[in-house]
């Protein structure tokens, strides 16, 4: 199967207007050739392009890389879903909070916690460390386990976690144990 250049930026072009997102862009490696293609915005109060070249920010791409994560430190025996974190993050300062939220609520999004979106540090300036003590001073919208609402903040708790019980960093873990793996 050979794919041109010019039908995938036609596919891209084609989907980005059917789902109405500002811009994407799409790569694809087979056999020894690179095909990349571009459509939209960047962003659509500036009207920049986005080019095969637009650096994009990783996104919720990071919640199927810490499940992945969790999962398999579950499976070595490092922790189990039903731990509280605060058996894990002890110096976290969630307070009775962190007893009552478990792993499993950190992946499922029942944490309670109030972080759709996380306050502060803009994406190129933020780590897990400084974003972990952030999350942690946050609200709750709902006791633990009450009720499910989409949550960015628990997942980077999840990311926070596995570099924590690890010791090494996200980036090196998603590297070892997912990318390399897969021969990515």
């Amino acid at each position: 199967m050979r794919i041109r250049q010019r039908e995938l930026q036609d596919a891209l072009a084609e989907s980005i207007a059917r789902h109405r997102v500002a811009g994407a862009s799409a790569a694809v490696f087979h056999a020894g050739e690179l095909i990349t293609a571009a459509a939209g915005l960047t962003n659509v109060t500036t009207g920049v392009e986005v080019t095969p070249d637009t650096l994009m920010h990783i996104g919720s791409i990071t919640k199927i890389f810490n499940a992945t994560l969790i999962m398999q430190l579950a499976d070595e025996g490092r922790l189990s879903l039903s731990d509280a974190i605060a058996t894990h993050l002890p110096g976290l300062p969630m307070g009775e909070r962190a007893r009552s939220i478990t792993v499993r609520m950190l992946l499922n999004h029942s944490s309670g916690i109030d972080g759709g979106i996380l306050p502060g540090q803009g994406h190129d300036e933020d780590t897990l460390e400084k974003a972990a003590h952030r999350i942690a001073a946050l609200d709750q919208v709902f006791g633990p386990g009450e009720k499910y609402s989409y949550c960015n903040a628990a997942t980077v708790l999840a990311g926070y976690l596995a570099q924590r019980l690890t010791g090494r960093s996200w980036h090196d873990l998603i590297r070892e144990r997912i990318l390399a793996p897969m021969g990515i």
